[in-house]
């Protein structure tokens, strides 16, 4: 099926209009084996049947997608990005597991491949900050290179960083702030 595209103009002050168009369509088999060998790679083997084999994607723009299992029929398009079982997140080329998919991983498994971070470096990542080595409380294994962000204070899955050993920060990866800050 090809990929097809729709608009919704979006009014941020009453003489200004921003139009966003939206592309949806199947998710390529290769993009599902990128996500499979993520969670593999970080959560077990076990994992690897949470993730659909048919799923479809809806992009905001270029670098910015949600990767979702199919919804019943006769839901709109707006409802699929409301309601839609949320998968994974293609960013900036990395596909990446969905929050409620990795907080399901840790309700079955526990936690692993974690950072917990302070509040400074809570409030710095979800502005789409990189985390500084002071602001981790802790690291939890494995130590894979790739950690999900858990906010200190109360136990909150915030996103993704990737380790940078050249710049010796948790470079973000992806946050929850990431659609206000790119379609706000």
């Amino acid at each position: 099926m090809a990929p097809h595209s729709w608009i919704i103009r979006v009014y941020n002050m009453p003489t200004q209009k921003k139009k966003l168009e939206f592309k949806q369509g199947r998710l390529p088999s290769k993009l599902r084996d990128r996500l499979a060998d993520f969670v593999r790679k970080l959560y077990g083997e076990e994992f690897i049947d949470l993730i659909p084999v048919n799923l479809k994607y809806v992009c905001f723009e270029r670098d910015l997608c949600l990767i979702y299992e199919k919804p019943l029929r006769g839901l709109d398009n707006l409802t699929v990005l409301f309601n839609a079982p949320w998968i994974a997140i293609y960013v900036n080329k990395h596909v990446l597991p969905s929050i409620p998919l990795v907080a399901r991983i840790y309700r079955e498994k526990g936690v692993r491949a974690a950072i917990v971070v302070k509040e400074q470096g809570v409030k710095a990542f979800l502005y789409g900050n990189d985390i500084l080595v002071e602001s981790v409380l802790k690291k939890i294994p494995p130590d894979k290179g790739v950690y999900t962000v858990i906010d200190g204070e109360d136990g909150e899955i915030l996103g993704f960083v990737e380790w940078s050993e050249k710049k010796k920060v948790y470079v973000n990866l992806y946050d929850i702030g990431l659609f206000l800050r790119k379609l706000g």
